[in-house]
């Protein structure tokens, strides 16, 4: 409220005062005319009026900023504010009158218009010192890239006019070229840093084609459940055949069961997927992470020999409900049945470890099996490969590794199928992953990067902070995926992570020109004065700039700022206004609005957490016995009633009773 009554006060000052003073500089600016013979020259006191709208305005502006400098930083910035418009304004009075002054007095009869015209040239000669002051000149960098300017990058896109840059995806002052849409990207900020409102703006001007444009489609990685709304706001929600988007989040009510069978078919196949579900060890005990990999080969191997791609991740679960029964469907169905055998050999009362430890991993996966097992909607990645649409990836609050195996998994085998397509430029897969570390280490990632411009892979992704990412990845990948995402945006982040973005960013090096004046003292002689040259370097974004403590909060009063990163045009910092911001993406729409709900997580009390057994069909299919006729199926294929008194068919035979003797 009280800058508004000062502001209020400004405005009726300026009100009042402008006119008066407008009419003195007109009456002032027309006798010196008249003063000086020029006055033939200003008919209908057209330079008078001209000359008192430039002065009105320098007054108007400089009383703003001293009233806006005072309400900001207080009385003492006030003082320094007047004296910097004061000082160039008693300057240009003094370069006038002084002038005009030594002027008469070096040159006797000088006519009056030539003396007004000598100090008006004198007078602009001290205005264009005293109001622009130049900076010291640098030359350009030597060696590495300074900080650009948003202006100077603005203005040359403007240059090759609108029609050049419609369609082509923004990134601050700039746009991607789509040549190189190819080469990644990443952001990293903080949490509200706006990385989620960034990536909307992307998937607004990549994802919104999907359907319409031939040979584009995407995967999505939804770490926070709320992005449907958004996919469904671009208009995906209507295709020919359904929605333009497949859920795969498994807990998910509407998602589709992953058609395992269909994309992995092969022993390649089966071993990637088995890397995903068997952790890697650390240190030098690899014994029990690579046999038990090899023996989820083995089952996997043999249900596609039994099933062919009829397989699912039930049939996986139910192959291991029991040692007897996975040491069978191997001999039944594997083609190296004895490769395997010292395997399932242990002692008598010992357990199988390397069986155990396959079954531990796959226990993960149990509610995910029962859900795929009663999923309306089947997918599979070489229907995708032929299709046009979008896969949607998700997490889970209650399930995360489980759903991060999943996505491991549905990732490798993606990015396999990847890998085998032709060049074609004009293809289009772009991967999303908000929040990287909550996705969790996906296979092949690093690999996939590096193949991303002949394969057209176009990967987007978005980190908290470099401690986490490094912690997630190891240090090694960390680097290797920020180094292949050739186009960055760095929003608001910690301390730690700005020194560590500041020292990747690295500095460049400059010519620095320094002036030396000469300088009068009494004590000692003159000092000489001249031009001296200097190889200096400067870093080019020191982290205190990156510090969320210095960078303004994105939202509607401020807009989102940051530093955009490209591979030609380098570094600069740009500020989008929130109204850019709105019109760059649509406006979600909720579910009381005809929306859709982001995540519709099942509820666990209503539905089946375990996949069901084998069906005795099933079992004589993969030649297993049933468990009625004493062989090695599972025990939950046939439920058993209850024993009736005296029935012990199926049991040990009851112990004789042995009496002492008496004595």
């Amino acid at each position: 409220m009280p800058k508004l009554i000062v502001w209020l006060l400004t405005a009726g000052w300026l009100y009042i005062s402008t006119p008066r003073l407008y009419e003195l500089w007109v009456l002032w600016i027309s006798k010196s005319l008249s003063g000086a013979d020029l006055a033939m020259w200003n008919g209908g006191e057209w330079i008078s009026h001209a000359c008192a709208l430039i002065l009105s305005a320098l007054y108007i502006g400089g009383l703003c900023e001293v009233v806006h400098v005072g309400l900001l930083k207080g009385r003492t910035k006030v003082i320094s504010e007047i004296e910097k418009v004061l000082l160039p304004l008693l300057l240009l009075l003094v370069g006038w009158w002084g002038t005009q002054f030594v002027v008469r007095l070096l040159i006797q009869g000088v006519p009056a218009s030539l003396t007004f015209l000598i100090a008006a040239f004198v007078t602009a000669l001290v205005g264009s010192v005293v109001l622009v002051p130049a900076p010291l000149p640098l030359s350009q960098p030597v060696r590495g890239r300074s900080l650009r300017q948003s202006a100077e990058l603005k203005r040359l896109w403007r240059r090759r006019g609108e029609r050049k840059v419609k369609g082509l995806i923004p990134w601050g002052a700039t746009f991607i070229a789509k040549k190189n849409e190819a080469l990644h990207f990443i952001l990293i900020g903080n949490t509200g840093a706006g990385k989620s409102t960034w990536l909307e703006v992307m998937m607004t001007k990549t994802l919104a084609g999907i359907g319409f444009n031939p040979n584009h489609r995407a995967i999505v990685v939804d770490a926070k459940g709320n992005l449907l709304p958004f996919l469904e706001a671009l208009g995906l929600g209507i295709g020919e055949d359904g929605p333009l988007y497949v859920i795969l989040n498994p807990l998910d009510k509407r998602a589709a069961r992953w058609a395992i069978g269909k994309d992995i078919n092969s022993p390649g196949k089966a071993h990637e997927f088995a890397r995903t579900v068997i952790p890697e060890a650390k240190g030098d005990n690899q014994f029990f992470p690579q046999t038990a990999m090899a023996l989820l080969v083995a089952v996997i191997v043999s249900l596609q020999r039994a099933k062919g791609e009829r397989w699912t991740l039930r049939d996986l679960i139910n192959a291991f409900s029991t040692a007897a029964v996975a040491q069978t469907l191997i001999k039944r169905w594997n083609p190296r049945p004895q490769d395997l055998d010292d395997y399932f050999k242990v002692k008598k009362g010992e357990r199988n470890d390397i069986f155990m430890s396959v079954r531990a991993e796959l226990d993960q996966f149990h509610l995910i099996a029962a859900c795929w097992e009663v999923a309306t909607r089947e997918f599979s990645i070489t229907d995708w490969i032929r299709g046009e649409y979008v896969l949607v990836l998700g997490s889970d609050y209650e399930y995360p590794d489980a759903l991060k195996t999943i996505n491991a998994s549905l990732f490798s085998s993606i990015a396999a199928r990847l890998k085998q397509l032709p060049d074609d430029p004009e293809r289009r897969v772009w991967l999303y992953i908000d929040e990287l570390i909550a996705t969790g280490k996906l296979v092949a990632l690093e690999k996939l990067l590096q193949l991303g411009r002949s394969k057209s892979v176009c990967m987007v992704s978005s980190v908290l902070n470099m401690a986490s990412f490094v912690e997630e990845f190891g240090e090694n990948i960390a680097k290797s995926i920020w180094g292949l995402s050739r186009h960055k945006a760095m929003f608001p982040m910690d301390s730690d992570s700005a020194k560590y973005i500041s020292d990747a960013i690295g500095k460049h090096e400059v010519i620095q020109t320094t002036y030396t004046p000469q300088v009068p003292n009494s004590d000692n002689p003159p000092s000489s004065s001249g031009v001296s040259y200097q190889r200096t370097e400067r870093t080019t974004i020191l982290p205190q700039e990156l510090d969320e403590r210095e960078l303004p909060v994105p939202g509607p009063k401020n807009g989102l700022s940051g530093y955009f990163s490209l591979p030609e045009e380098g570094i600069h910092y740009h500020t989008y206004s929130w109204q850019e911001i709105t019109k760059m993406r649509p406006e979600r729409l909720d579910d009381g609005d005809g929306g859709v709900v982001g995540y519709d997580r099942i509820d666990e009390r209503f539905v089946r957490t375990i996949p069901t057994p084998w069906t005795e069909e099933e079992l004589a299919q993969l030649k297993l016995n049933s468990p009625d006729t004493g062989g090695d199926a599972p025990r939950s294929a046939k439920p058993r009633g209850p024993r009736k008194p005296g029935d012990n068919s199926g049991g040990k035979p009851e112990r004789p009773i042995r009496r002492k003797p008496k004595e």
